[in-house]
């Protein structure tokens, strides 16, 4: 069965999180990080670490009612970077015209350091819905 590899976000965690950063858009995701896209059932999971989100990116619209999206950058073990090169990062909230999947590109242009945050998180398989 084919999904993703991700580390899920506990709900204390999401709950610290919310009140440290609340969400500027009204779509709230703040679910996982994904370790591998394109994973199989039958690959082993992400191993454990020590969490931490180390950074926080926002791309506001600069228009009346303006959407955007944002995300927050996570260290696991120290280390910002996937084995792809991807960043790995929380979805935080988007607006209208944005998706989770424009966070990547987000995370990718920059971000602003932010005081380390604890974070507890679980290695997961989600399988794809088809």
């Amino acid at each position: 069965m084919k999904g993703i590899s991700v580390y899920i976000l506990s709900a204390a965690s999401r709950e610290r999180l919310m009140a440290e950063f609340p969400p500027r858009f009204p779509t709230v995701v703040g679910h996982h990080v994904t370790v591998k896209f394109k994973a199989s059932d039958s690959d082993s999971l992400p191993p454990t670490g020590k969490y931490e989100v180390v950074g926080r990116s926002v791309l506001q619209e600069r228009r009346p009612n303006g959407s955007g999206i944002e995300a927050l950058v996570v260290a696991i073990d120290g280390n910002i970077n996937r084995e792809d090169g991807e960043v790995y990062h929380i979805t935080w909230s988007h607006g209208p015209g944005y998706s989770p999947k424009d966070s990547k590109a987000l995370v990718k242009r920059g971000f602003e350091t932010v005081d380390h945050i604890a974070i507890e998180m679980e290695p997961t398989f989600l399988p794809f819905n088809k």
